[in-house]
């Protein structure tokens, strides 16, 4: 298999940016929730709700739905559905997003996301 860059995951997650919707995050983070992971989740949950703060700007924001576009999306850099491999792209393309949102998370969103966690994760 052929290793991906950072420069290629982030010409991915601005080509996935455009397919992101809410419905559809919520959706793949229910039905996948497990093989994602509760890390990954936690990261996630944290853009999302960096995301849905009306004080962040538009372009921390692009970001933000470029790696969850990222993560909805099944056919990516590594499909989903390699064993084992499926998830590591998109978790990549969070950790990526949240490296260059990360002064955008406060306690709320910290709080928030962990919640979340818990209660998908049980």
């Amino acid at each position: 298999m052929a290793k991906f860059t950072e420069d290629d995951l982030s010409e991915s997650m601005s080509k996935y940016g455009k397919d992101y919707d809410d419905n559809k995050f919520w959706n793949v983070v229910k039905k996948y929730g497990g093989k994602i992971g509760q890390d990954v989740l936690g990261k996630a949950f944290r853009l999302y709700y960096v995301l849905k703060n009306k004080d962040v700007p538009f372009s921390v924001k692009g970001i933000i739905v470029g790696a969850l576009g990222y993560l909805i999306m099944p056919i990516d850099l590594i499909p989903d559905i390699v064993p084992i491999l499926g998830w590591t792209d998109d978790a990549a393309a969070i950790a990526l997003a949240l490296a260059q949102v990360n002064s955008y998370i406060d306690v709320d969103v910290e709080h928030q996301a962990d919640e979340k966690v818990k209660e998908l994760m049980g």
